[in-house]
């Protein structure tokens, strides 16, 4: 999780700008401890490594240094059956006169999903969600493609905002 340095107020400055400064403070903290406090954070980062193959060794010298990664293979395997799926845009409006938008939009959405290799990324997604136990797809506009763009996120580096409960990231007035 990367730390995000927060400027001092200049002396002179409103209250105002001091309150929003404490609170942003005070929002990180609270996120920070709702993410530490779920069952499972501290191991994610060792999951993560055994997904990748770095993890410990477990062999004697005497034997064969041929590796075989058979968690990577269970994450990959359990991660490209949950994308391996045909999407499904389905759009729909009331008015007979959008009926030709509907089916641009849902031929728009199809495109996107193949030509983008978007399910590519949703299969990095499902590996967070493997190891951390959940994983963000977060969408963006990319210039250089001229369309949206998917990027997996380590759920370690989304922190939630004023989480109401330890129950859901749901409850969170935000991420």
């Amino acid at each position: 999780m990367s730390d995000l340095p927060i400027r001092p107020v200049p002396d002179g400055s409103s209250s105002y700008e001091s309150e929003v400064i404490a609170f942003g403070k005070d929002a990180v903290a609270e996120g920070d401890a709702f993410l530490r406090a779920q069952k499972g954070f501290n191991k994610t980062s060792e999951t993560i490594d055994a997904i990748a193959g770095e993890g410990a060794e477990l062999r004697v010298d005497k034997l064969s240094s041929t590796t075989s990664n058979h968690i990577g293979k269970i994450a990959l395997d359990l991660a490209a059956g949950m994308t391996d799926v045909r999407p499904f845009f389905e759009y729909r409006t009331k008015n007979p006169a959008f009926d030709a938008q509907v089916d641009i939009y849902e031929n728009l959405g199809e495109h996107w999903w193949y030509s983008r290799q978007i399910d590519m990324r949703m299969c990095d997604v499902i590996k967070f969600s493997c190891a951390a136990g959940t994983g963000y797809a977060h969408q963006v506009w990319d210039p250089e493609l001229l369309d949206i763009n998917l990027l997996p996120e380590d759920p370690r580096d989304v922190l939630p905002i004023r989480p109401s409960s330890n129950i859901t990231l749901q409850d969170a007035l935000g991420s």
